[in-house]
């Protein structure tokens, strides 16, 4: 009897100490108190990515690790390099029991443009343009590519072509918008007979001899950029040659958009 005692004994001894004690529980993280904060934020500015959310945490287990994406924690709640949106900020504590709390930056200073333009004469400069701007930045300033800024939103005297319009609140803010100018050249009245008689003949692309073939107005149109860089180094046409004001209609139709018109 005495020796079963001992056994028992020693058994119990040995249970308690293969893990029957509290020590190595789990923790049961939906009793945790912990508490994750925003501590303060600024929104970003004009869309640069500028935006900070810093966050805090409270009542959890030994040290703290923060994400902003639920993936990469960090041991800071400092996170900056943010844009305008909605973001959801998670706690990690030594336990790693999580808690989150969302936070928001918007966008301060954005900017919006419209703009709209009248064509111009090809090879002149009678085409205009309007600049309409909105936003919260203040007043504004306009600039019509690499000119200087100014109060004004019109400019006139504007050359056919692609042009850019650049607007600045008072945050430093701005914003480009690329506006094309129309010249109005036809196609059909204007750049088809060139086309016919200099670069669509029987030596060249009038579809017996070169390709593409020229009498298709789909090959010219889908060609349009070539045509005009090779007549404006004047490497086209093959035999004979265009004049400058040829040249210059061709452009005109090509930046246009080289339209069936």
């Amino acid at each position: 009897m005495r020796k079963n005692l001992l056994l028992l004994t020693g058994l119990t001894v040995f249970l308690s100490s293969c893990g029957g004690g509290d020590e190595d529980a789990t923790p049961d993280c939906t009793v945790s108190d912990l508490v994750v904060s925003i501590e303060g934020s600024s929104n970003d500015v004009c869309g640069q990515g500028i935006g900070e959310i810093e966050a805090t945490a409270t009542d959890g287990a030994g040290s703290y690790e923060f994400s902003i994406d639920g993936q990469s924690f960090q041991s800071s709640g400092l996170f900056t390099g943010l844009e305008a949106g909605a973001y959801t900020v998670t706690v990690r504590d030594a336990n790693d029991c999580m808690k989150t709390v969302a936070a928001s930056l918007s966008d301060e200073g954005g900017l919006t443009i419209e703009a709209t333009s009248t064509s111009s004469t090809c090879g002149s400069s009678t085409g205009a343009i309007a600049v309409e701007a909105t936003g919260d930045g203040g007043s504004f300033q306009y600039r019509l590519d690499d000119g200087a800024f100014g109060t004004t939103s019109e400019f006139t005297g504007v050359s056919s072509g692609l042009h850019i319009v650049t607007v600045k609140d008072e945050t430093g803010c701005e914003e480009d918008k690329e506006v094309l100018v129309l010249s109005g050249v036809s196609f059909k009245d204007q750049v088809s007979s060139i086309i016919s008689t200099n670069c669509a003949v029987a030596t060249c692309h009038n579809g017996t001899a070169g390709i593409p073939n020229f009498t298709s107005f789909g090959a010219i149109q889908e060609n349009a950029a070539t045509i005009k860089v090779k007549t404006g180094n004047k490497t086209m046409p093959k035999v004979g040659s265009l004049t400058d004001l040829e040249i210059q209609t061709i452009a005109c139709w090509v930046d246009d958009g080289a339209k069936d018109n």
